[in-house]
């Protein structure tokens, strides 16, 4: 199904568009379902807000990819949006629960997990500023639940890299 190179892929379609050659401001919510519509366009069995029980506690993971109830390949993508008026949206003290989730989120229904970034802002962050915040990262929380890695997709019009993010 939908692997990283995919959700890559999907991120630079969407924020060449929006953006265009300007930063503009778009909310979250916005460039979610704008990504939304075009990964349900290009591939099958994308479930957006798709509910996850970890422990006691129920969130939702921004997107699911694969057939239900848990396809070939299934990948687990939270999204986080800095748009141009700036603002600590990517950094990693921002995205504490969403990398939560997503190393927490069963191995048996999804093999990649994704933490997609898209930078609207005038300008791009440098990879070692962003990646030395989610390293200084360890500890998530006590229990004992299986963590798994993570990716970190970080996507802007002039750039894009990614790096893992282990807990």
């Amino acid at each position: 199904m939908a692997g990283l190179a995919d959700v890559r892929n999907a991120a630079l379609e969407v924020v060449g568009p929006i953006c265009g050659f300007k930063a503009r401001s778009f909310s979250e919510g916005d460039v979610g379902r704008i990504l939304h519509a075009y990964l349900v366009g290009r591939h099958a069995g994308v479930w957006p807000e798709c509910p996850v029980k970890i422990g006691t506690s129920k969130w939702s993971i921004d997107f699911r990819f694969g057939d239900r109830p848990h396809g070939k390949n299934p990948c687990v993508l939270e999204l986080a949006v800095r748009n141009s008026e700036g603002g600590q949206q990517l950094q990693a003290t921002q995205n504490k629960n969403e990398l939560k989730k997503l190393s927490r989120y069963p191995a048996s229904k999804a093999q990649t997990r994704v933490l997609l970034l898209l930078d609207l802002g005038h300008s791009p962050i440098a990879r070692r500023s962003l990646q030395s915040g989610y390293d200084k990262l360890k500890h998530l929380g006590a229990g004992k639940f299986q963590r798994l890695s993570v990716s970190v997709l970080y996507v802007h019009r002039q750039s894009n890299y990614r790096f893992i993010w282990r807990s």
